[in-house]
């Protein structure tokens, strides 16, 4: 082959190539390591575990079962949907490269360009939120193991730092273990899941009655209105699915992704479902003190619960099955954003795009993206330091970020007739697609709308919800660099590869 030429030597490339983007990753992640990988991502029973008690006084534990199951409900639309996109544009942009291919050209820029800037903005503060539950975990497992450790910010904040540094050293250098290592986490986080429950309901002295957990409404927020109270509740169980598009970020590394992603979405909600609902149950009929488990010792309710349901050192041990089950969950976000960033910078979306962009030869991994993410993460890292408030608030953000970038396509779409956009290998034909679209963009407006209140009434500065605040500094920002650089130089998805090219590539490769 001539010159720059690349060769195409699978079918999956030869698609990525059609959309017009030149294969850069391996496609090392095979149907069953996409299933471990998108599992992992959402990990919902971790991730459940890790912010459990939000919607306590919001409608308690009932609130918090029955809510798993709305959300869960409600996510199954979500994933059709991103499942029906991905099938016909399975590239790492995902959601910002799908609204450039559907959009009238006269609006494909700008929609393009916010939706990627709001969806990267979700997956750095989402995976900061992993990366300080992991933290918080050290610390609590530090003054189980000492009583007269004191917990103390810096602590965590120093801890915070080293966690980044771990996992972004592993997104850089750990790429070609992640197919294994996927595969062996979701055989652990299941039985450590299974383990957890097993043990709190064996030795728990007692169990709370079936009407407290399924039957009793509590509402300590201060809203009147108990409708309100239990909507802006559901942003507990709303975490499960946090992550539900992770996958959706390594199309260019998957085999087969128009078939394999759609799968792989439905085994999230499935795996998701099942590991959640579980462990959410199981662990409200062991809580024995709720007033302790609001103001833990540790400063981790989770671990509060497991101490109070088993004793100090099996609270300890399960505290670290909890951690070990999160390890990847963040490491599989952690390299998602990775992915994101670096498909923007090929687009010439981001600042010092010509540098991000670029992929290892040799480890086949975009390391001055990775390395963005970890930097951006250590960053967000000083905002705990100063207010853990307002931290706090931007991790619960993610989800309301990560949910409008999939109603700009979504709803681009169904603008367009549902006729605009080239039919994958998964589609949903006629009245049913609308359906899911419609339903979809209603639960995108209710999460937009309510996981932006204040989680109790009267509002203070300690319990102000800064998820608008967040999004109106992500659309200042992005519309800044629109108008200063993006609308200037950012023409969409860039044509890095021309299809006549990849034919006679193709066919030079057979004739040889």
């Amino acid at each position: 082959m001539a010159g720059t030429s690349v060769l195409i030597s699978n079918e999956d490339d030869l698609r990525l190539a059609e959309i017009g983007h030149k294969p850069q990753l391996h496609r090392q992640y095979g149907l069953m390591s996409a299933v471990a990988l998108g599992c992992l991502a959402s990990n919902s029973w971790s991730a459940l575990a890790g912010t459990l008690v939000a919607g306590l006084s919001s409608g308690g534990p009932a609130l918090i079962v029955y809510g798993f199951i709305f959300v869960t409900v409600a996510s199954a639309f979500v994933a059709l949907s991103l499942a029906e996109l991905t099938s016909s544009y399975p590239t790492a942009g995902g959601q910002y490269h799908w609204a450039a291919a559907i959009a009238p050209s006269k609006y494909a820029r700008p929609a393009s360009f916010f939706t990627g800037y709001f969806n990267l903005a979700a997956y750095i503060v989402g995976t900061a939120g992993s990366v300080l539950i992991l933290a918080q975990f050290i610390v609590a497992m530090a003054i189980m193991m000492n009583p007269d450790f004191v917990f103390e910010r810096w602590k965590v904040f120093l801890l915070y730092l080293v966690v980044t540094l771990l996992s972004t050293l592993w997104s850089i250098y750990g790429n070609q273990l992640m197919t294994h290592l996927n595969r062996l986490a979701l055989f652990w986080t299941f039985a450590s899941c299974a383990i957890t429950m097993a043990v709190m309901l064996a030795m728990s002295k007692s169990k709370k009655p079936a009407t407290t957990v399924f039957a009793t409404w509590i509402n300590e927020t201060g809203w009147d209105n108990n409708i309100i109270a239990a909507l802006v509740g559901l942003l507990n169980p709303a975490f499960g699915f946090v992550a539900i598009d992770a996958v959706v970020h390594f199309s260019e590394e998957i085999k087969d992704p128009e078939t394999n992603i759609p799968r792989a979405l439905g085994a999230v909600l499935l795996f998701g479902f099942v590991s959640g609902f579980a462990f959410i149950t199981a662990t409200f009929f062991c809580i024995q003190d709720t007033a302790k488990v609001l103001a833990p010792a540790t400063g981790v309710p989770i671990v509060e619960i497991f101490t109070q349901a088993t004793s100090q050192a099996g609270g300890l041990g399960l505290t670290l099955l909890l951690f070990f089950s999160t390890v990847p969950a963040l490491l599989d976000c952690q390299m998602a954003t990775s992915r994101l960033l670096w498909a923007l910078a090929r687009d010439n979306a981001l600042p010092f795009s010509t540098s991000l962009q670029k992929v290892n030869s040799r480890l086949g991994v975009p390391v001055h993206a990775s390395i963005a993410v970890g930097v951006s993460l250590a960053m967000l890292g000083c905002i705990y330091l100063g207010n853990t408030t307002a931290f706090n608030a931007f991790i619960s953000s993610s989800i309301v970020l990560n949910n409008l970038t999939y109603a700009v396509p979504i709803c681009l779409n169904m603008l367009q007739g549902r006729k605009t956009f080239r039919r994958g290998k998964f589609h949903l034909p006629g009245i049913s697609g609308w359906i899911v679209s419609i339903v979809t963009c209603c639960w995108i407006l209710l999460t937009v709308i309510f996981f932006s209140f204040p989680s109790s009434w009267p509002v203070t500065p300690a319990n102000m919800n800064y998820t608008s605040l967040l999004v109106g500094a992500c659309a200042l920002f992005s519309s800044f660099w629109w108008f200063l650089r993006g609308k200037h130089t950012y023409e969409g998805p860039v044509v890095d590869i021309r299809l006549e090219e990849v034919s006679k590539n193709i066919d030079h490769d057979l004739k040889a």
